[in-house]
């Protein structure tokens, strides 16, 4: 549902307003936010406007957060893999929290967007202070989620949403990006954020709305117990009108329906130049290597580097130091700040590398994914999961798509290995294997299992009925045409025009109606 419209004036609304997008929303307090234009083109700073208290129910927005399958990578830091649920396309997110299956099933999905036991508690501090910031904007909630974390034969932990704060809206282009610096923490349980990119539209001069679910571009998304200072960055995906929207949120890690958090933005969120960080994947090492460096680029100038594990490895300039006799996982965050003029700061980039103490075969810290919708005649794709190379290079990727079915197991991987072509079999669970190889050794790792399908291969279209009966005026019409091919045709009229009261559906061929004039 769409917010309501602002009117861009020194008065400005106030936040008792009726919004379609929250509920359990109290007595609303007037908080002072000075007008201004629409912002241009170019490196701008855009002010944010008022927080909004209350629940704030996501619905299909919160995307990250339908109880979907994710992995878990690392040894901490840690990386979540999961899907998008409107994208279909693979994400990550590195965390603090070892949200690992092997403590909590519930790990295993992601959290469910869920109604409240009672109404959320919520508060804004416009002047907090955080980590060595002063002046950040601050929003806090307290709350309970119903009760019961089984669904459906599986088991999620629940998440609940509020409040949040939009910017004033600004103009951008395509070629810009927009970035911002977030931190979190966990209160009565951990944070889960979300924050967008809105497109907004003008409804009468110097008015604009706050967008519907469509006009959202994801711009960053976190769960966790204790996240620093972070630079989120995206893309502009058209010229248009925008708002920032920031939405703080909860996570019941521990499965006892407790839910509060802390969300910290900094006033200072920015338009200009995308200003993207080319930052390679960092090979392994072993204990007593040598001091390293690193290196990694941005249009914007110079990158610098810090480490998250500095218990593991230390950084001065782009030399990275092991920490002597010390294994586990090195974690190096690359940043860019921006040239002030034109670029936007970068969004961090974090790789990692294990210290190990001697060579290995290739190891495996998340495991291979199947990404996509099961379904006959979907087409699924995968990701080979989290890898480091043993302190060896890699020589060597092997990708197996395997029936398993009736104590049997075929490979079935199709020519192009990243994707597969579902055909239904009854019995059958698919599975992707990757193996990495190098000199020490191969190692291999295996996908969760899509249940019921095969891989197939296309096979194009060809008529089983391509006639139609014949066909009279005001006499009714239950007739079809009807093809066979792998994906399952779908049917369209490409040339002339069906007889009007007529219409063909496009899943299944089927023409139905009763024609109301005569003609060919």
């Amino acid at each position: 549902m769409t917010q309501p419209t602002t009117r861009r004036t020194r008065t400005r609304r106030l936040l008792s307003t009726a919004c379609a997008l929250l509920t359990g929303v109290g007595a609303a307090t007037v908080i002072p936010v000075a007008a201004g234009p629409v912002h241009a083109a170019g490196l701008e700073e855009v002010p944010l406007e008022a927080p909004i208290p209350g629940h704030v129910v996501l619905g299909e927005l919160a995307r990250r957060s339908q109880r979907e399958p994710v992995s878990i990578a690392g040894i901490g830091p840690y990386t979540i893999t999961g899907t998008d649920s409107i994208t279909g396309d693979p994400y990550s997110f590195v965390t603090d929290m070892n949200y690992s299956p092997a403590s909590e099933a519930a790990y295993a999905r992601e959290s469910d967007e869920r109604a409240l036991s009672f109404g959320m508690t919520t508060s804004s501090d416009p002047n907090a202070s955080r980590l060595g910031r002063d002046g950040v904007l601050q929003l806090t909630s307290s709350t309970n989620c119903l009760s019961g974390n089984d669904f459906g034969g599986f088991e999620t932990f629940c998440s609940a949403f509020g409040p949040q704060v939009y910017s004033e809206p600004f103009e951008a282009t395509v070629g810009q990006a927009v970035t911002f610096d977030w931190s979190a923490q966990g209160n009565s349980d951990d944070y889960e954020i979300y924050a967008f990119l809105v497109e907004v539209q003008e409804t009468e001069p110097d008015v604009f709305d706050y967008g519907t679910p469509a006009d959202h571009t994801l711009l960053a998304y976190g769960r966790g117990d204790d996240q620093g200072w972070t630079t989120a960055s995206g893309d502009v995906p058209s010229d248009g009108t925008y708002r920032f929207r920031f939405v703080n949120g909860s996570y019941d890690a521990t499965g006892g329906y407790a839910l509060g958090s802390n969300m910290y933005i900094d006033s200072v969120v920015k338009v200009g130049t995308a200003n993207p960080i080319s930052f390679a994947p960092l090979g392994d090492r072993i204990i007593g290597d040598a001091p390293f460096t690193v290196s990694a680029t941005a249009p914007g100038g110079a990158v610098t580097f810090s480490s998250l594990t500095t218990d593991k490895c230390t950084v001065s300039g782009t030399t990275v130091t092991l920490v002597d006799g010390q294994t586990g996982v090195c974690t190096i965050v690359a940043d860019q700040a921006g040239d002030g003029t034109d670029y936007v700061p970068a969004q961090s980039v974090a790789q990692s590398f294990s210290i190990l103490a001697a060579a290995t075969a290739p190891t495996n810290s998340g495991l291979p994914l199947i990404f996509g919708t099961p379904e006959p005649g979907a087409t699924l794709t995968m990701t080979e999961g989290t890898w480091g190379d043993g302190g060896s290079p890699i020589t060597g990727t092997t990708v197996e798509w395997l029936e398993t079915g009736d104590a049997e197991t075929n490979d079935v991987t199709p020519a192009d290995t990243g994707m597969c072509l579902l055909v239904p079999l009854e019995g059958s669970s698919l599975t992707v294997r990757v193996t990495k190889t190098n000199a020490i050794g191969s190692t291999s790792a295996t996908s969760a299992a899509v249940v019921g399908y095969t891989c197939g291969t296309p096979v194009a279209p060809t008529w089983s009925d391509d006639a139609i009966g014949s066909l009279q005026v005001g006499v009714a019409v239950e007739d079809a045409v009807a093809a066979v091919g792998l994906p399952d045709p779908t049917y369209a009229v490409t040339a002339g025009e069906l007889p009007d009261g007529l219409s063909l559906d496009a899943e299944t061929g089927a023409i139905t109606g009763t024609p109301t004039v005569a003609g060919p």
